[in-house]
């Protein structure tokens, strides 16, 4: 098969993966297919692949880089891979509206084995329109990643290859960084240096740059798993297997953190970062205290809780762990070197 032949295809699965009017189960074949099609291409293949040094992460100031295995399996996380390409095309889109220079240079920090964000976006605009940069720590992420592009022939879009740490990757070229992508993290901003990247990595954008994500949030809320798990039953014996909606369950306690292109390292650093009080209504043998993920990728496309691994709630207490008393106070703040994560310590 062709280069043409092989992103036609791809072409097609994306459409399907992005379409509106497209079911889960839809989307999900169309990433296997795409999978599937990265391999036939020469990429690396996660599903196969028994090489130990493809699932080593690398440990970097900022957090951890995960393995290139771990990178290439996100490509299965079909609303985090939906969402963070709609984002990354809009943007796009918005900019060469927006401002008469061509192309738009992008900047992929962290793009695994597949630069899959930015390959999927670059099937929707041509090399006069935008140029995309892949950034990674790890060279076999690099080649697979190249392989892949120069087998669909869509090299002329992406102009330079880089390994190197994106927490201190410097911008040198004299065209504008207008837009960077960024997907380095987990839950509750732990681990990953979704946090040292964004600090280092956004303040190199031009005037008026677009990172995505834009902003990540996390916050501190009460949540009443008895009611949730009552109405998940009166459903079941209904046979209703819609969504409810979580926010029935929840109440806001504090934002913890926020993250976006003009956040500072010396927000993080402040100790504490935020305070949460227990409800009075809290039942500590029965109700949760939980942090809350919500990832606004771009505009309108946005990630809640329940939508994916990079959104799913993190319990700080629940009745037969850490159990908090009603009117207890916690005291949070962010340990952004080394290993981030958010701490806390609760007092009466």
């Amino acid at each position: 098969m062709t280069g043409n032949n092989f992103t036609h295809q791809l072409k097609v699965y994306t459409q399907l993966l992005l379409d509106e009017e497209s079911n889960w189960g839809e989307r999900r074949e169309s990433l296997q297919q795409i999978h599937r099609l990265f391999a036939e291409c020469g990429a690396m293949d996660m599903l196969q692949t028994d090489n130990a040094t493809d699932r080593e992460a690398v440990w970097l100031e900022g957090g951890y880089a995960v393995s290139p295995y771990s990178a290439g399996m996100c490509l299965f996380e079909i609303v985090r891979t939906r969402l963070f390409v709609l984002g990354l095309i809009n943007a796009i889109t918005d900019l060469l509206q927006l401002q008469k220079e061509r192309p738009i240079q992008v900047l992929d920090a962290g793009c695994g084995p597949y630069a899959l964000l930015s390959l999927l976006a670059s099937l929707y605009f041509t090399k006069e329109e935008v140029q995309f940069h892949l950034l990674d720590i790890h060279r076999s992420n690099m080649q697979s990643a190249g392989k892949l592009i120069e087998s669909l022939e869509l090299s002329d879009r992406f102009d330079s290859y880089l390994v190197a740490d994106a927490c201190t990757f410097q911008w040198h070229r004299q065209k504008d960084l207008n837009i960077v992508i960024a997907e380095t993290m987990l839950n509750g901003l732990r681990k990953e240096p979704q946090v040292a990247l964004t600090l280092h990595l956004a303040p190199q954008l031009c005037t008026n740059g677009i990172f995505i994500p834009e902003k990540i949030s996390v916050d501190c809320r009460w949540h009443d798993s008895t009611g949730q798990q009552r109405k998940l039953e009166e459903m079941n014996e209904l046979g209703d297997n819609s969504i409810p909606d979580y926010s029935l369950f929840e109440e806001q306690l504090c934002n913890v953190l926020t993250l976006t292109k003009d956040s500072v390292k010396d927000y993080f650093l402040q100790s504490p970062v935020a305070k949460a009080l227990i409800p009075l209504h809290h039942t500590s043998q029965k109700d949760q205290i939980r942090l809350y993920t919500t990832i606004n990728v771009y505009k309108q496309y946005i990630m809640h809780h329940h939508d994916s691994s990079l959104t799913a709630p993190i319990t700080i207490s629940q009745p037969n762990k850490n159990p908090l008393q009603p009117g207890t106070t916690i005291d949070f703040w962010y340990a952004i070197e080394n290993m981030p994560e958010i701490k806390w310590k609760a007092y009466s």
